[in-house]
């Protein structure tokens, strides 16, 4: 596809409907504030193109923080969406269009999110325990407790889930609302997950 007909698409879709183009605008220029803020205040923070935010995102510590091209980020039900890196030596990876509506993510290893994924009002963990900010967190406390979360790409996660240090997604799963995924175990792709703790109960399509 052409640019000059990428832009004539763009221009019938504002013409169709300029009050969503009007939010989306919104989105973008806030996007490109929060941006340029993480720049000046955490250069370890990286966020991709066409970024677009409909509220404020936390991002804090000193570890890595990646997010893809075209990611969106709204406030939840009462939450902010947040990210927690504790240790220099953390990271977390958000695939391109990844969506974080109040989502909380809390990283000591490292948290990997595949691209497209939808995370409402939940939390990714990937420690048993999230420590307080004073705590220690030395190199036993971390083989005790810390545990890789890997999560594969176009994964949904209803609100108020929670996702544990050691879990491991395929990919296209989806996470019912306030259900929990334990660490130490896999779950294959399209997998449909329920409960406390949960259990595949289906296909998710």
């Amino acid at each position: 596809m052409g640019y000059a007909h990428l832009l004539e698409r763009r221009f019938i879709q504002v013409r169709r409907n300029p009050g969503r183009a009007l939010r989306v605008m919104h989105g973008l220029v806030w996007g490109l504030i929060l941006k340029s803020v993480f720049r000046v205040t955490n250069p370890n923070v990286k966020i991709g193109r066409q970024f677009r935010a409909y509220g404020r995102l936390r991002i804090r510590g000193p570890g890595r923080v990646i997010i893809g091209d075209r990611a969106c980020v709204t406030k939840g039900f009462l939450r902010t969406p947040c990210i927690l890196t504790h240790t220099p030596d953390s990271e977390v990876v958000l695939g391109d269009g990844c969506n974080l509506s109040g989502t909380r993510i809390s990283s000591i290893s490292s948290v990997v999110v595949g691209r497209d994924a939808v995370l409402a009002s939940t939390t990714i963990a990937d420690s048993l325990m999230i420590p307080a900010p004073d705590q220690e967190i030395d190199r036993q406390w971390q083989q005790r407790y810390v545990r890789k979360v890997r999560i594969g790409r176009h994964f949904w996660a209803g609100a108020n889930s929670f996702v544990a240090g050691g879990a491991e997604v395929g990919d296209e799963c989806v996470l019912g609302a306030g259900a929990v995924l334990l660490g130490g175990k896999e779950y294959p792709p399209c997998s449909l997950l329920m409960g406390n703790p949960a259990r595949r109960i289906g296909e998710a399509r």
